[in-house]
C-alpha cells in the first residue's frame, strides 16, 4: 500500500521557461500559459505513468522470507528516510541499497540477503527535483501547439509560392508524435 506524504509539484515547466520558448513578452497571457501548463503538464505525467518530480511516500510491502529486493512503486528514489518490519523501526539495524528502478536490495555481509518475512514499510523521497530536459521540451512542445491559436496544429507543410498546398498530419489520437518519441524513454513499460 502507498500513501502519499509530501505530494510531488504537478508543474513540470515554469512559466518563464515557456515564455522564453514560446517568445512571448508582456503578461497578457500568463494565466492562459499557466493553465497550459498545467494540462500539459498532467498529460506527460498520465502518459509516462508516475508522477516524474519528487515527492514523500510511505509504503507497505509484505516480504515472504525469500525476496531480496522489494520494489517500490515510485523511482527513482533519492532517500529513504525510515524502514519497520513488523512495527519495528529497524533504519539503523539493516543495511540496503537502492536500486536503479526502484529497488531496494537488503545488504549483510556486503551480499544479499532476504528480506525477512513480514510487513516492511519503507518511507523514501522519490521522482526529480526538477524535470528531465526532454520531458520539459516534449512539456513545452505541447504548450507550444495549444498555444498557438493561429495555426491549425494539423497543418504539416504549406506552399505558396505559385501553386498552393497544404499537407496534413495524420495522428492517432492523444499526443502528438514529437512529443510521444520524446517521452517514450520515461514511460512505464506495459502502459498502452
Amino acid at each position: 500500500m502507498l500513501t502519499i506524504e509530501d505530494a510531488p509539484d504537478t508543474d513540470l515547466v515554469t512559466l518563464a521557461s515557456v515564455k522564453t520558448a514560446l517568445s512571448v513578452t508582456g503578461t497578457g497571457d500568463d494565466a492562459w500559459l499557466g493553465d497550459l501548463i498545467d494540462r500539459a503538464s498532467a498529460a506527460v505525467v498520465s502518459f509516462c505513468g508516475w508522477p516524474i518530480l519528487s515527492g514523500s511516500y510511505s509504503e507497505t510491502i509484505e516480504t515472504d522470507g525469500r525476496t531480496h529486493t522489494i520494489l517500490l512503486s515510485r523511482f527513482p528514489v533519492s532517500a529513504v528516510t525510515g524502514l519497520t518490519l513488523d512495527g519495528v523501526d529497524v533504519t539503523a539495524d539493516m543495511d540496503w541499497k537502492v536500486q536503479a528502478g526502484g529497488g531496494l536490495t537488503r545488504w549483510k555481509d556486503h551480499r544479499s540477503t532476504p528480506w525477512p518475512r513480514g510487513a516492511v514499510v519503507v518511507e523514501y523521497d522519490a521522482g526529480y527535483a526538477t524535470a528531465p530536459d526532454d520531458v520539459q521540451a516534449a512539456t513545452i512542445e505541447l504548450v507550444r501547439q495549444w498555444f498557438d491559436r493561429n495555426r491549425d496544429p494539423n497543418i504539416k507543410a504549406t506552399s505558396y509560392a505559385d501553386t498552393t498546398s497544404v499537407s496534413y498530419v495524420v495522428n492517432p489520437p492523444g499526443l502528438p508524435a514529437v512529443v510521444r518519441d520524446l517521452l517514450t524513454p520515461h514511460r512505464l513499460p506495459g502502459l498502452r
